[in-house]
C-alpha cells in the first residue's frame, strides 16, 4: 500500500498535533496541585489578614508550610515520572528556587516596604511566573496569569481597606478554582 507526500504531511501533522495536546494536558495536570495549594494558602492567609490582623505570623508559617508542601508534591511527581519513564525536571525546581531568590533580593533592594506593597509584588510576581511557564504549556496558564496580575493591580491601586479580603477571595480563590480547572482537561 503506498500513500502519497500529502496524505503523509497530514498523518504526521495530526501525530504533531496530538503529541502536542498531550504535553499540555501534562503540564495542566502537573501545575493543577500547586495552584489548589497556593490558592488555598492565599485564601485562607488573607482572610486571617483581614479579620484577625494580630496574628502576624499566619503568612509566614502558611508560606513555609507551602514550600514543604510544594516540596513533596515535586517528589511524589518525580516518582511517578521515574516509574513511566520520564527523567525527573530539576530546572523547574531550580526556576523557582531562583525566582524566590530575585524576590527576596529585590526586597532588600526595595526596602522599607508596607504589607500591601509586598503583597502586590508577590501577586505580580506569581501571575507573571505562570503567564511565561503558560507560554511552554497552554494558554490556560497564561490566563490565569493574567488574570492575576490584572486583579493584583487592580486591588492595589482600587481596593483600600478591603485589601486582604479581596486578595484572598479573588486572586487566591481564583488560583484555587484554576487548579480545578486545570485539573478537569
Amino acid at each position: 500500500m503506498n500513500i502519497s507526500r500529502d496524505e503523509a504531511a497530514k498523518a504526521l501533522a495530526e501525530v504533531d498535533a496530538a503529541a502536542g495536546q498531550a504535553r499540555r494536558l501534562v503540564g495542566y495536570n502537573y501545575a493543577s496541585p500547586f495552584f489548589i495549594l497556593w490558592g488555598v494558602a492565599w485564601l485562607i492567609a488573607d482572610l486571617f489578614t483581614q479579620f484577625a490582623p494580630r496574628l502576624i505570623l499566619v503568612w509566614p508559617i502558611t508560606s513555609l508550610s507551602c514550600f514543604v508542601l510544594s516540596g513533596v508534591i515535586i517528589l511524589v511527581q518525580s516518582i511517578r515520572d521515574r516509574r513511566v519513564g520520564r527523567p525527573a525536571n530539576w530546572r523547574a525546581g531550580l526556576t523557582a528556587m531562583f525566582g524566590g531568590i530575585f524576590l527576596g533580593c529585590l526586597f532588600l533592594v526595595l526596602w522599607p516596604l508596607h504589607g500591601k506593597q509586598v503583597h502586590s509584588v508577590f501577586g505580580l510576581a506569581y501571575g507573571a511566573a505562570y503567564a511565561v511557564l503558560g507560554l511552554w504549556i497552554g494558554w490556560r496558564l497564561v490566563a490565569l496569569g493574567v488574570i492575576a496580575g490584572v486583579l493584583t493591580l487592580f486591588a492595589h491601586y482600587a481596593v483600600d481597606q478591603w485589601y486582604p479580603l479581596f486578595m484572598g477571595v479573588v486572586v487566591g480563590g481564583g488560583m484555587l478554582l484554576g487548579g480545578l480547572w486545570l485539573r478537569k482537561v
